[in-house]
């Protein structure tokens, strides 16, 4: 009897013990992980405060430490990917930006992401990604006004322009963006009266905007007062001297008075201010035509044909890189046909993109030597190749 209580005493003992040691054990564990979530908390704050003080290299190095697995990972991904944005590394920006998303959907991860789309040219994706973010933060106007400027307007569907600026100004009125861009919207859907009726709300709050003045002769002339379009021109280059659209404008103006010899003078200062814009060609080429300058009329007749040959092989690249999102061939073929449009940013966008993709990517680290980034700020070779292995962008120029 004695023994059997003394097995039973022995097994209660180990048994508090035991329970003790994993009590023990259960407390130093939450205390690690306690530990542990207020260094990413803190690292997180400090991140966030690196980019408002415009110290992205900082930021990055405050979440260095956030690594995969950790609950944290998102939030330290989108500061990563935003301070990269700011640091101009377009390519791995993107990537980060995009693995944020599959994380952690964040509003200010998409909205970069979106800019950094809109600017590639790749405007189906960007606006998805505005979708997302109005749907992330939908108190903000921001996503609906990028979709109304940087899309819709781009893409020529007005009527959802002008759904998406209603938008953005039922979350803030006082937008002038996005009042100017609704009248834009309205005025090229051929409605004029609404558009006038918010045009004067908009001219009394600013009289002196050129862009404003413009839209006010876009009306105007719609509306057949030709010399009322003609003053609010007048007024936007005063204020403006190079707005390109006040002066084509008045080059249509002039043009239509008989006064073919101004009309010439703006309409080749406007193509010189944007030569890959196929609508001023046209017009300067009427012109042109019209002042007997036959030889000038056929070059700049081939200059435009030229700009929309480009500018659909451009599109059916972008359509290609939709299709294989993963490889950096069409992205550096892009990058080529934007370096030879003259198309900078975009070639500068394309070339990081293909890296980002694949760094040994030989033909995307030539285009960026060529577009005269430095060799230091151009990201290293692979492991891979720096150790002898052959890597599919070092083997061949892809054609």
């Amino acid at each position: 009897m004695s023994s059997g209580l003394s097995r039973r005493a022995k097994r209660r003992a180990i048994l508090v013990v035991g329970l003790s040691l994993g009590v023990a054990g259960l407390a130093v564990a939450l205390a690690y992980s306690n530990g542990r979530k207020r260094e990413a908390t803190e690292a997180l704050a400090r991140g966030r405060a690196y980019l408002q003080k415009g110290q992205s290299r900082r930021a990055i190095q405050a979440v260095s430490r956030i690594g995969k697995g950790s609950p944290f990972e998102g939030q330290a991904l989108t500061i990563r990917g935003l301070a990269l944005a700011a640091l101009g590394e377009i390519g791995p920006a993107r990537r980060v930006l995009e693995r944020a998303l599959r994380v952690r959907p964040d509003p200010m991860a998409a909205k970069m992401l979106a800019a950094i789309y809109l600017g590639a040219y790749e405007t189906e994706r960007g606006l998805q990604t505005l979708e997302l973010a109005a749907r992330l933060d939908p108190q903000d106007f921001r996503p609906w006004y990028a979709m109304g400027e940087g899309v819709y307007l781009r893409l020529r569907r007005y009527d959802e322009a002008a759904g998406a600026f209603r938008q953005a100004l039922t979350r803030a009125p006082a937008h002038l963006g996005s009042r100017i861009g609704l009248i834009e919207a309205l005025a090229e859907a051929h409605r004029p009266e609404e558009a006038e009726s918010r045009l004067q709300a908009v001219l009394h709050d600013q009289p002196d905007d050129p862009k404003v003045l413009v839209l006010a002769a876009r009306l105007a002339l719609e509306a057949g007062r030709s010399q009322e379009a003609a003053q609010f021109v007048d007024r936007s280059l005063a204020l403006d001297p190079d707005h390109r659209a006040a002066l084509l404008l008045r080059a249509r103006l002039r043009f239509g008075a008989g006064q073919s010899e101004q009309a010439l003078a703006d309409a080749e200062r406007a193509s010189r201010l944007d030569p890959t814009d196929v609508a001023a060609l046209q017009l300067l080429g009427t012109i042109q035509v019209a002042r007997g300058l036959k030889e000038q009329a056929a070059q700049t007749v081939a200059r435009g044909r030229d700009i929309q040959r480009r500018t659909g092989r451009m599109e059916e690249l972008l359509l290609e890189i939709q299709r294989r999102p993963d490889e950096p061939g069409p992205r550096c073929r892009l990058g080529q046909l934007a370096r030879e449009a003259g198309l900078e940013s975009l070639a500068l966008q394309s070339y990081q993109a293909a890296l980002a993709l694949d760094p040994n990517w030989a033909p995307a680290r030539q285009g960026l030597l060529e577009l005269g980034v430095p060799r230091a700020q151009i990201p290293p070779l692979a492991a891979a190749q720096l150790v002898g292995a052959p890597t599919r962008g070092l083997q061949r120029h892809e054609p």
